[in-house]
């Protein structure tokens, strides 16, 4: 495990169409690195059902809680806006070139 910058994860980030959180695939929305503690990053929402009832979900992480990140593989430790931790691990596409 190592630690790195929160513009260094959010370079990384860039780079996933999508993460796994909790199990669950989820298509990051950022919403830009400004270096300014307030600041809100990204979000994450996805719908759930409950009870019959189909709700969306939100996590949402600021700037100034994520100074520094852990990253263990592909996996980032962030904290959200709750002050709860959140590993997410990192999903990228690859494109091969075809043979043709």
């Amino acid at each position: 495990m190592k630690e790195i910058s929160l513009y260094e994860a959010y370079s990384l980030l860039q780079q996933c169409p999508v993460v796994m959180l909790e199990g669950r695939p989820v298509e990051p929305s950022l919403m830009g690195y400004e270096d300014e503690d307030s600041n809100e990053f990204m979000c994450l929402s996805w719908e759930e059902e409950w009870d019959d009832e189909l709700l969306t979900v939100e996590v949402v992480f600021v700037e100034g809680d994520n100074q520094i990140v852990e990253l263990d593989g592909c996996v980032l430790s962030l904290v959200n806006a709750d002050g709860e931790q959140e590993e997410l691990t990192l999903l990228k596409e690859f494109y091969a070139e075809s043979q043709e």
